[in-house]
């Protein structure tokens, strides 16, 4: 995922893969607003610890739900993905905060009328 900030609470990220096909695919755009809540059962960015990426975190773009104990499962759209459950904390694979995705959009759709007209 490529993360680019427009503002301090909102931001877009590019989806690397098709775990939440067929509605959101490789190439959308995810629209991120920190001041918004995070809520069980839908759509969000999941930072998780990663001592093996730059920046020490990796990112996942996934159906999220809360247990009562306080985990995490991670649920793709797309059959082709298993399911992950995970921590929340400061340890490796342990999940550091999950950004709320309020949209999404396609950058083809988005432009293609505006470059093809004349």
């Amino acid at each position: 995922m490529i993360a680019k900030k427009t503002k301090e609470t909102a931001w877009g990220v590019t989806v690397k893969d098709n775990s939440l096909a067929p509605e959101i695919q490789r190439g959308d755009v995810l629209w991120i607003a920190e001041d918004r809540e995070f809520k069980s059962g839908h759509i969000g960015v999941v930072c998780m610890h990663d001592s093996n990426t730059q920046g020490g975190f990796a990112y996942l773009a996934r159906r999220v739900f809360i247990t009562e104990e306080g985990r995490a499962i991670l649920k793709s759209d797309n059959p082709k993905y298993k399911d992950h459950e995970k921590a929340f904390g400061d340890g490796q694979g342990e999940i550091a905060k999950i950004h709320p995705v309020t949209g999404f959009f396609r950058i083809d759709r988005f432009f293609k009328k505006s470059l093809n007209s004349n």
